[in-house]
């Protein structure tokens, strides 16, 4: 088992070099088991391992300008005669060359930069240092995905380069399925993948503890008095004729259309404050219906005092004077 660190100075980037790359060697030819790199600086190189002239190497293809650095390996469980492994490195600017039995090594994790390439063309990129960012590379379409700080302009966030939208999808038992969508103009579909446009189109239930609508028109207008309040009359033929109130969609228009939460409760409410009216008018015929009776009572009372006053003349009347037979 080789343990290989690469330390050093990158002065073209400006970044410290720390690489530890570890493997195993077995067999004729050489055959490289689990190689693994890591980096605790900001430089992650493509890295490569190799056998040329019976001995490994590890290949820098492209390690760009003033790049400075030393090679050591260690092996802490290796006994005294197996030393001689891992001395005599040497670091060479130089072509591959007859390089054989040439293996990419993927990085395992990184402190500083991360780059990961793999064969089919689509590469990622994080990049802790000053920009710390993320970013999803097709090399085939140029579509980029990036995430995190970008620069001073943009800020933190996420971005998707093609102009097109980004596609939040999760994988269940059925298959991919599209569980949000952003488009362009900042319209966001949950469930669906056309918002139309709305900047918040959802197909599903929604639970919330509240929801606040900013709405410019409210309907106090019907307590204005030159509103012209419909009669009852007028109410009973729109209903026999419709079916629903007037301004009330119908029930089929609400199964195709659907509705407007802030303009159907600015209408519901135009139809408890005219059921409102209705029943203070009601309430003012039931009052002066009530005064009226009230009155009638009274007169009734005095009816009867009166009829007794007129029945207790007539009997002394007949006292007084006899009827003629």
């Amino acid at each position: 088992m080789y343990n290989i660190d690469i330390h050093g100075y990158h002065y073209g980037n400006d970044s410290p070099i720390g690489l530890n790359l570890v493997f195993y060697v077995y067999g004729t030819p050489e055959n490289f088991v689990g190689p693994k790199i890591s980096s605790s600086g900001d430089w992650t190189p493509d890295v490569k391992l190799g056998v040329e002239n019976g001995k490994i190497v590890i290949i820098i293809p492209e390690p760009g300008y003033y790049v400075r650095f030393g090679v050591s390996a260690f092996a802490p469980w290796s006994s005294a005669q197996d030393d001689d492994y891992f001395n005599g490195w040497t670091v060479a600017d130089e072509a591959i060359g007859n390089a054989t039995d040439v293996k990419d090594v993927s990085y395992e994790n990184s402190f500083g930069n991360i780059a990961i390439k793999q064969n089919h063309g689509i590469s990622a990129k994080e990049v802790n240092g000053q920009e710390r960012r993320i970013i999803f590379n097709n090399s085939a379409s140029g579509e980029n995905l990036y995430m995190g700080h970008i620069d001073a302009g943009w800020g933190g966030g996420l971005l998707f380069n093609s102009g097109q939208y980004i596609n939040f999808a999760v994988n269940n038992k059925d298959g991919v399925l599209n569980a949000m969508k952003i488009n362009t103009d900042g319209n966001v579909g949950i469930g669906t993948t056309n918002p139309g446009a709305y900047k918040l189109a959802v197909n599903g239930n929604i639970h919330t503890k509240e929801v606040k609508v900013d709405l410019v028109g409210w309907s106090d207008f019907v307590f204005e008095k030159d509103y012209r309040l419909p009669t009852l009359k007028e109410v009973a033929q729109h209903i026999q004729e419709k079916g629903h109130l007037k301004d009330i969609p119908s029930a089929k228009e609400v199964a195709k259309n659907g509705i407007f939460l802030g303009e159907m409760n600015a209408k519901l409410l135009q139809k408890i404050e005219e059921l409102t009216l209705y029943t203070l008018a009601q309430e003012e015929k039931i009052n002066a219906a009530n005064a009226k009776i009230a009155h009638l009572e009274s007169e009734k009372e005095d009816f009867k005092k009166l009829s007794k006053l007129v029945a207790a003349l007539q009997t002394k009347m007949d006292t007084i004077i006899p009827v003629k037979k």
